[in-house]
C-alpha cells in the first residue's frame, strides 16, 4: 500500500461532536511550535500541537472516546504517536518541510482531517509530489517510509488535522 484515502471516516454525528468539542473547548493546552523543523532552518508556517499519545504514554485524555474510535478503525495495534496539528492561515509564503515522522519498519501514518481547507497534504513518492485534498471526515494512510509534507491554507481561519503514527 502506497497511500489510501477514506472519506466519510467517522459516523456524521461522532465526527460532528468530535469535531465541536476540539474546535470550541477552551480549556484544550495546544502548544506553539515556530517551525515544523526541530533546528527552525526552514521557513515552514509556524503551528501549535496537541499530543494525544508520545513516549508510550497518554498525555492527554480528554478526546480519547473519539481518538479510541478512529485508532480501533485504523486497527491499530500499537501507537507510536498520536497528535493534533493546528495551522492559522496565513498570506506570508512558507516552504514545504518534506519529512517522515517516524521510520519504524512496517509502520503507517494517518492523517485524519478535522476542517475544509485549501491547505493540501503533499506525499512525495517516486520523486512525484501529490496533493490530497484537506477535506473534513478523510483519513489518509501511507506507509511511514512516504516522506509528507503539510501545505500552507488561506481559506479557513485555522486547519486541524490528526497524526498518527501506528503499528
Amino acid at each position: 500500500m502506497k497511500y489510501k484515502i477514506i472519506d466519510n471516516f467517522l459516523e456524521p454525528k461522532l465526527f460532528k461532536e468530535f469535531k465541536d468539542n476540539i474546535f470550541n473547548d477552551s480549556n484544550t493546552p495546544w502548544f506553539f511550535r515556530e517551525s515544523q523543523q526541530s533546528e527552525g532552518m526552514i521557513k515552514t508556517n509556524p503551528w501549535f500541537s496537541l499530543c494525544f499519545f508520545n513516549e508510550f504514554k497518554n498525555d492527554f485524555k480528554a478526546f480519547d472516546m473519539y481518538l479510541n474510535e478512529i485508532y480501533k478503525k485504523l486497527d491499530c495495534k500499537s501507537l507510536i504517536n498520536s497528535r493534533a496539528n493546528l495551522t492559522i492561515a496565513s498570506s506570508i509564503k512558507f516552504d514545504l518541510y518534506w519529512h517522515n515522522d517516524y521510520l519504524y519498519k512496517n509502520s503507517k501514518t494517518a492523517i485524519f482531517y478535522l476542517n475544509n481547507t485549501d491547505g493540501n497534504t503533499f506525499l512525495k513518492i517516486n520523486n512525484k509530489k501529490i496533493g490530497i485534498e484537506c477535506v473534513e471526515n478523510r483519513m489518509l494512510i501511507f506507509s511511514s517510509d512516504i516522506k509528507h509534507a503539510a501545505g500552507q491554507h488561506t481559506n479557513a481561519v485555522r486547519r486541524i488535522v490528526l497524526n498518527i503514527n501506528y503499528f
